[in-house]
């Protein structure tokens, strides 16, 4: 797989992304290819459930070696897949998780970090409704 068909995965319709993207290649002993993007998640739809956002989540997705790679680092999220629609998928399971394990624990039983990211979870969802 190319850069540009790779490139073409990633504007594939039913992402839910915006995203900009700046592609590079590197020489080392062999050629290696990498992608990396800036995108803003619009929705979650996980565990049954679509969560509508006050605002988009951003997330810096990065291909490279032939893997898919999604972060938030204010949701404390990496994810992984082997196409862009898999490493969305997993992203969204993992934020839906997130919000049932974090964003719902009472403040006193979560440490620092975790009532960080129970904060940002909390600004971030307007509503989460069944599918």
């Amino acid at each position: 797989m190319n850069l540009q068909d790779v490139l073409e995965q990633v504007v594939a319709p039913g992402l839910n992304f915006i995203a900009a993207a700046t592609a590079s290649s590197t020489m080392s002993t062999s050629v290696q290819e990498s992608i990396s993007l800036e995108s803003r998640l619009m929705e979650v739809r996980a565990g049954g459930r679509i969560f509508q956002l006050a605002q988009p989540i951003e997330i810096s997705a990065r291909w490279e070696s032939g893997a898919w790679s999604y972060e938030s680092s204010a949701l404390s999220i990496l994810a992984f897949g082997d196409t862009p629609q898999a490493a969305s998928r997993s992203f969204q399971d993992d934020f839906a998780a997130m919000w049932d394990v974090v964003g719902q624990s009472p403040s006193d039983l979560l440490t620092p970090q975790a009532n960080r990211v129970k904060t940002v979870l909390q600004r971030l969802v307007k509503s989460a409704e069944p599918e």
